[in-house]
C-alpha cells in the first residue's frame, strides 16, 4: 500500500498546522504534570488528529487535521471548534485562553512561543493528506517500536519541531542523557525541506557513518548526524509500510550494538 502524496507546495499548510499544534502543545504543557524525558510536552496521534489526551477536569484539546480546527472536549458539554483558517497564532492562542478562563480554568500558556502574527492559511487537501500520512506513519513506527527490546518512550509528536518520534534506550537507563537511539518522522527541518523519516544515535559512536545503509536511506551530517529516509522516495511504493519498517529495523540492527557498550 502506497502512502499519501504530500504536495510540493504545502509550506503554508505545514507552517499553519505546526503553529496550531504549538497551541495544543502549550495547553498540555500548562496542565500536565512533568514527566521524564519531557513527555508532558508531547502530543498523541489519533487518526487524523493530534491530541493532548485527557487533562483531568480541563478536558481534552485536539487539532483536527481533516477540518483544520482546534477542538475542546469537556465532559457532558458540547465540543467547541475553533477554525484555524484566517486566524493568527497569537489570536488563536488568546481565544483558547479566554475560553478556558470563561470556564474557570487559568491556562498559563507560554506566550513567547505563540506569537505568530501571520494569518494561517492551510490548504484543506494538503492538510488531509498530511493527517493521513501522519496516521499511517504513526502505525508503522509504533510497530517498529513494539518490535525493539528493552525500554522505550511512547511515540509522540513534539510541538516545537513538529516531528513524530520515540527513543530506544541502549543500556536500560531511561534518560535522554543516556545512550539511546531516536526513530521518527519530520515534515521538514532546516536544510531538509521535504518530509523524511530519520534515526540517530546519542552519543554518536565512532565509525557510525561508515555503516552501510539500505537504499534509499542515507547518512545526513549537516547540523546533525543520522539516517535520513526521504518520504518522497518510499511513499509511492506499494510496499511502503513494510519497506519503512524493514529499513528502520535494519538501522537498529546496525547501530544498536555500537551503543550497548557505551
Amino acid at each position: 500500500m502506497a502512502l499519501p502524496e504530500l504536495p510540493r507546495d504545502w509550506t503554508a499548510t505545514r507552517q499553519a498546522l505546526h503553529q496550531a499544534a504549538q497551541i495544543v502543545g502549550a495547553v498540555r504543557a500548562a496542565v500536565a504534570p512533568p514527566q521524564p524525558n519531557y513527555l508532558h510536552l508531547g502530543l498523541q496521534v489519533i487518526p487524523g488528529r493530534l491530541t493532548t489526551g485527557p487533562l483531568g477536569t480541563v478536558g481534552e484539546w485536539q487539532l483536527d487535521l481533516t477540518s483544520q480546527t482546534l477542538r475542546w472536549y469537556q465532559a457532558f458539554k458540547t465540543p467547541i471548534a475553533l477554525p484555524v483558517r484566517g486566524m493568527t497564532q497569537r489570536a488563536l492562542a488568546n481565544t483558547v485562553r479566554e475560553l478556558a478562563a470563561h470556564a474557570g480554568y487559568h491556562l498559563a500558556l507560554d506566550e513567547t512561543r505563540l506569537s505568530g502574527d501571520t494569518p494561517l492559511e492551510p490548504d484543506a487537501a494538503a492538510a488531509v493528506a498530511y493527517g493521513d500520512a501522519l496516521t499511517a506513519l504513526h502505525t508503522i513506527l509504533e510497530q517498529v517500536r513494539a518490535s525493539l527490546p528493552g525500554p522505550k518512550t511512547p511515540l509522540v509528536v513534539w510541538p516545537h519541531g513538529f516531528d513524530l518520534s520515540f527513543l530506544w534506550f541502549a543500556t536500560g537507563v531511561e534518560s535522554e542523557e543516556a545512550p539511546h537511539m531516536s526513530f521518527g518522522f519530520s515534515p521538514a527541518s532546516e536544510g531538509l525541506e521535504r518530509p523524511y523519516l530519520y534515526a540517530y544515535a546519542h552519543p554518536i559512536p565512532p565509525g557510525l557513518t561508515d555503516l552501510p545503509l539500505p537504499a534509499p536511506a542515507r547518512w545526513h551530517t549537516v547540523g546533525w548526524t543520522g539516517v535520513v529516509l526521504p518520504y518522497d522516495d518510499v511513499a509511492p511504493r506499494q510496499d511502503a509500510p513494510e519497506a519503512i519498517a524493514d529499513i528502520m529495523r535494519a538501522v537498529y540492527a546496525q547501530v544498536s550494538p555500537l551503543l550497548r557498550g557505551s
